[in-house]
């Protein structure tokens, strides 16, 4: 089988694929089961410890897991802008570069109001205003 179409799909090859699905999904609720207590404990330690200026383990996980998917990102659009057709040919796509810079910036701008202007509801609209931004940077770069 070379690729998951249907027209190559045979019964053998489904039920190993279903199989094998479900036994790595029931991993995840049965360690649940025995370790979700402990974790839950982690999680809010330090918030109901009382310490401040201390960051917890959820925000320190969730801070790493979002900078390696943000990185992950750049280092594709980075890589396909100067390489996709040729090492060090600068003539790949440069829009999602732009959308990301864009985004960016219009993020920035608003961190910027909530936090030095004390602007509070600006930021109920950051992560909305900065996907629209970066969308029509794409669209005015596309037509250009």
């Amino acid at each position: 089988m070379t690729t998951l179409s249907a027209s190559e799909m045979t019964a053998t090859s489904f039920s190993t694929i279903a199989l094998l699905m479900s036994i790595c999904i029931m991993w995840g609720m049965v360690l649940s089961i025995f370790l979700n207590k402990k974790y839950t404990q982690k999680l809010t330690k330090n918030s109901s410890s009382g310490k401040s200026g201390t960051a917890g383990f959820a925000d320190l996980a969730m801070t790493a897991m979002f900078i390696g998917l943000v990185s992950t990102y750049i280092g594709r659009y980075i890589g396909g802008f100067i390489s996709e057709n040729g090492l060090f040919t600068f003539h790949g796509d440069i829009i999602p570069l732009v959308v990301m810079v864009v985004s960016a910036l219009v993020m920035g701008i608003f961190v910027f109001l909530s936090e030095k202007k004390k602007l509070g509801w600006v930021d109920s609209f950051s992560i909305a205003g900065s996907m629209i931004a970066g969308m029509t940077a794409a669209v005015i770069v596309g037509l250009i």
